[in-house]
């Protein structure tokens, strides 16, 4: 038994070897046919730094700047008394549309109306002595032609008659000045526009000078805007203008009207204002008030090689470009003129219309090799 079990045991042993054996050699040739695989994959060739491109152009480009303003009146009033009174009436509302010569404010005008009554009692009073004096100075003229009176009498009866004619004369001048007085108690509108503001309500007492309510010419408007100091040398009188109402995406063509010659101590800033063409007013549905950007054109450039923003290095002194010669990038040293929002004009450096790197990768030197990321995929 003890042979038999030994045998037994001997034969399982040989038979596990030869087992780990096998699967040994299996994986051995497994790993030797996956070194071959990956020693066969070809070593790809360096085809350089991926780029993006575009084509020079030829065209016009703008040197603006721009600011955000607010659309105002070019011409606004603020109706005020110029005596002290009560509110009476207010015959308009705040947006109201008004005319020329229109009735807005009434004042109080219980004060002047009776003291022009009491003045005209003096006038035709003043008139009632001075016809009296004048037909006395007839009659003693001729009492005084005829020896019937002295001279010297006479001459007090002119001087009566003269002291009448004053009297009448300070009388008519005391009511034309009270009947004017009273047209002051009477605030029409200075010319055609809206009412854009109300100060005061009826029964206030108003002051002379002070606010009751405010009428702006909406026929005729203005976009004004806070330049920098930096910016305001550049801009000069009647230069062309751009107006955009963000609300509504109107554009409008325009002028820049005036130009303040003060500048602010505190923000640095002049104000400027762009006029809204007649025209365009029905059209840009503009309202008093509302915001909107201007871009005045400082100068312009028709006929002009451009390339797109980003594509101009510049290094210390030096402003260069890379232009793409087959597969290399190519340094060219270039001058550039206006900088616009997205082209960049160049005066030298380049002579025909050629394919130029945009936004060139820091690493890219002269002849370096570059490729179009959609090339790579085909190479």
């Amino acid at each position: 038994m003890t042979d038999k079990h030994f045998f037994s045991n001997r034969l399982k042993k040989i038979v596990i070897f030869l087992l780990v054996l096998a699967v040994l050699a299996g994986t051995a040739r497994f790993t030797i046919s996956r070194l071959q695989a990956i020693q066969q994959v070809p070593v790809r060739e360096y085809v350089g730094l991926p780029v993006q491109t575009a084509q020079v152009q030829t065209g016009t480009i703008k040197d603006t700047v721009s600011y955000s303003g607010t659309v105002m009146s070019t011409r606004e009033a603020v109706v005020a008394p110029k005596l002290m009174a009560e509110i009476k009436a207010i015959h308009c509302s705040e947006g109201d549309s008004v005319r020329r010569g229109q009735i807005l404010v009434q004042l109080d005008d219980s004060e002047p109306v009776e003291k022009i009554n009491t003045l005209k009692t003096r006038v035709d009073s003043a008139q009632i002595n001075l016809n009296y004096w004048e037909q006395e100075a007839d009659t003693y003229k001729t009492l005084a032609d005829h020896g019937a009176i002295s001279r010297h009498e006479y001459k007090n009866i002119l001087f009566k008659r003269d002291n009448a004619a004053a009297a009448l004369k300070e009388a008519m001048a005391a009511l034309e000045e009270a009947r004017t007085f009273l047209t002051k108690s009477t605030l029409r509108s200075p010319f055609d526009g809206t009412v854009t503001s109300m100060a005061m309500d009826e029964g206030e007492m108003a002051s002379p000078g002070e606010p009751v309510l405010t009428v702006s010419d909406t026929g005729s408007l203005k976009v004004v805007i806070n330049v920098i100091e930096g910016d305001l040398a550049k801009i000069k009188d009647n230069s062309a203008a751009v107006i955009r109402l963000p609300g509504t995406g109107t554009v409008v063509q325009s002028r820049v009207r005036k130009i303040y010659p003060t500048v602010n101590p505190v923000t640095r800033t002049a104000v400027v204002e762009a006029l809204v063409p007649e025209d365009a007013l029905g059209k840009a549905r503009l309202a008093l008030g509302m915001s909107a950007s201007v871009s005045i054109i400082l100068s312009q450039k028709e006929d002009t090689f451009l390339v797109p923003t980003g594509t101009v290095k510049v290094q210390g002194k030096e402003s260069f470009i890379f232009v793409v010669d087959g597969n290399k990038a190519v340094k060219n040293e270039v001058n550039t003129g206006i900088n616009g929002d997205r082209h960049v004009e160049i005066t030298k450096g380049i002579s025909a219309p050629e394919t130029v790197i945009i936004n060139p990768p820091a690493e890219l030197r002269d002849g370096g090799k570059i490729y179009l990321p959609g090339e790579a995929a085909n190479q």
